[in-house]
């Protein structure tokens, strides 16, 4: 084998390596290995269910605005829907332990993993979009706020 393939496998088992987050989760203290993933990959992947296509819907129309539990799941927060998402979320992300929907003896279970250490998964495999909204800072004046009683307006040129 060549020395260039030789060192193009290290640099892609450096690069793979890099991608894996190892933690402890809050809850259960179990030790996963994780990788962040977006919206996108899992509807590239075909990982999005039927019954969260309406919520994948309006979060791509949001762009890069900042978005809440309201937004997702409207004035009534259906958990169903919600465990659903954790449940797609949890399985593309994870690692390791090898994740299935149901246990089995060489996979944990999501049912098995508590519900807090399922939203910390979650909310860790969203941070990044997060981080946005603290870089986006206050929208005031922006075209999505225009401001309040003519504040962000600069005095006219004389």
């Amino acid at each position: 084998m060549s020395d260039d393939m030789n060192k193009w496998r290290t640099e892609l088992e450096a690069y793979r390596q890099s991608l894996i987050h190892e933690m402890t989760l809050p809850e259960s203290q179990l030790k996963f290995k994780m990788k962040h993933i977006g919206l996108q990959d899992l509807i590239l992947q075909g990982d999005i269910p039927d019954s969260l296509s309406g919520l994948v819907e309006r979060v791509m129309r949001a762009g890069d605005k900042e978005i809440t539990a309201a937004d997702i799941f409207g004035d009534t927060t259906d958990l169903t829907m919600v465990a659903e998402m954790y449940a797609t979320v949890i399985k593309a992300c994870v690692v390791h332990p090898p994740i299935a929907d149901k246990p089995d003896e060489d996979h944990l279970g999501i049912s098995e993993i508590p519900f807090a250490d399922r939203e910390f998964i979650f909310n860790w495999a969203n941070e990044e979009a997060a981080a946005l909204s603290s870089f986006r800072g206050d929208t005031e004046g922006s075209s999505d706020n225009p401001g309040r009683d003519g504040e962000t307006v600069r005095p006219s040129a004389e």
